[in-house]
């Protein structure tokens, strides 16, 4: 049996990229392959042990060494040498970042192939999310960073230091990625990123979403009278244009999902929105205790409003919402042009044309034949998003057969 040593970005509690992770390590071993993890102890909980021993999984710790780590460098290397000995894997996968060139360059030396899947599209960014308001920036994924000082990316008072800091980091992380055996990516749209950045065809697979169904088959739901507004409320998640979409809808209910108070708060009164909320327009809900209770306001609305502006691999609300057979108004950014066709499965907007966005959310409302056709197209696409039916040929071919980068 080969093994497999995990390196994920985030791995415990509720968080869809902790479930995304759990779900990979189900679907490595349904592959034969035995499965090491390697990860911090944060957040990690009963149900955690419980996870790995149900799935018999290698658990390795790994320390954080958050400050000086160029100084620690040496000291996490000695650590990451000590679990490659222990579980001698035949393939290291890297899940979400790629975060110590000294792992890297020690696994090139003992000629142990390493892979890596992004989660996300900001490794080329010196700015979280690479998102601005008009939509996602380019202009440093070729490797010029001083656009960064140009567009006044860096918000610090010694800008140029952490500029000079954020760069360098850039630059080791693209080689790290560009000497990858093999990049794997859940769209067409992530691979034509990774193929700006430098990133050659030949080393790319594509491979389903891991978004693992089962958690959907408890949930009831039903036709509701309001909207949920699902996502990090932030600029690249498109939250900025809530507001704007809602003034421009009328006798329409919204429900707002914020997980934090302060995060809620700072929003309503960023957007003078406390009128709304008197009038019953609005709803805020926030702190929900466990996902359970975000999957449950979800299945009980008309739809979901997920309003991402980022090039997104695959948010889990749009996913989970897709599942539950709800209809999903969205823009059209990353991979949902590769999924989305308007009024077939979806309700699809240009980024920022938020006069459609909010006449889609009225067409929606009135319309109940629009309705069955969005809902039942919506969980059709989810199905062949999520479909893990040619997986384990897909990632067979992934480990056994990798092209080595000539980068």
């Amino acid at each position: 049996m080969k093994k497999i040593l995990l390196i994920p970005d985030s791995t415990w509690g509720n968080e869809s990229g902790h479930r995304s992770t759990q779900f990979l390590i189900k679907k490595l071993r349904s592959c034969n392959l035995e499965v090491a993890l390697y990860c911090s102890d944060d957040n990690r909980d009963t149900q955690s042990d419980i996870f790995l021993k149900n799935n018999k999984i290698h658990y390795f710790q790994k320390k954080q060494y958050r400050f000086f780590h160029q100084i620690f460098e040496y000291f996490a290397l000695r650590e990451f040498k000590k679990v490659i000995k222990a579980f001698q894997p035949d393939h290291v996968l890297y899940f979400g970042a790629i975060s110590n060139k000294t792992f890297t360059e020690y696994l090139i030396r003992e000629s142990i192939p390493y892979y890596y899947l992004p989660l996300t599209t900001e490794y080329y960014c010196l700015k979280d999310f690479a998102g601005l308001e008009e939509g996602t920036c380019y202009k440093c994924i070729n490797g010029n960073y001083f656009n960064a000082l140009k567009n006044n990316c860096i918000q610090s008072e010694n800008k140029y230091l952490v500029f000079l800091k954020k760069a360098f980091e850039r630059y080791k992380s693209k080689q790290r990625i560009l000497k990858a055996n093999r990049i794997i990516a859940y769209s067409n749209s992530q691979l034509d990123v990774l193929e700006k950045y430098g990133v050659d065809k030949e080393v790319s697979s594509l491979v389903p979403i891991f978004f693992d169904q089962d958690n959907l088959t408890n949930i009831e739901t039903s036709k509701g009278d309001y909207f949920v507004v699902i996502g990090q409320c932030s600029v690249a998640k498109g939250w900025h244009l809530i507001p704007e979409i809602i003034r421009n809808t009328s006798g329409i209910k919204f429900k707002l999902i914020i997980y934090k108070d302060s995060v809620a708060n700072d929003f309503v009164k960023k957007y003078s929105l406390q009128t709304y909320i008197e009038s019953g327009i609005i709803e805020i809900v926030s702190n929900l205790a466990e996902h359970e209770d975000v999957l449950n306001v979800i299945a009980k609305s008309k739809a979901v409003i997920v309003p991402s502006i980022y090039p997104t691999t695959g948010e889990f609300a749009l996913l989970e919402s897709m599942g539950l057979s709800k209809p999903v108004l969205v823009f059209d950014a990353g991979i949902h042009k590769e999924i989305f066709i308007d009024r077939e499965n979806a309700l699809v907007s240009n980024i920022g044309d938020v006069e459609k966005f909010s006449k889609d959310i009225e067409d929606l409302s009135d319309d109940d034949e629009l309705w069955t056709v969005l809902s039942k197209g919506a969980f059709k696409a989810f199905d062949q998003i999520t479909d893990f039916k040619n997986f384990d040929s897909s990632m067979n071919d992934i480990l056994i057969n990798n092209i080595k980068n000539a980068n």
